[in-house]
């Protein structure tokens, strides 16, 4: 996490197994990884924007392979 200001961005990484039906795809097993970075803008201790990057190709290899 960092910030400037009134920005902070966030990189995280969401894991899980593909069990159930996702993005149409029917469970595999497979475990997913999702990368992604969010960035907020914070004004007096509130969040009031936000946007999320993610690698939605690369999930969808992972629960395809």
């Amino acid at each position: 996490m960092v910030s400037d200001g009134s920005s902070v961005a966030v990189r995280y990484i969401l894991r899980g197994i593909h069990t159930g039906t996702f993005m149409g795809i029917s469970g595999s097993g497979n475990e997913v990884e999702r990368h992604a970075v969010a960035i907020f803008t914070v004004i007096e201790g509130k969040v009031t924007e936000g946007h999320i990057v993610s690698d939605s190709g690369g999930l969808l290899e992972q629960l395809t392979n």
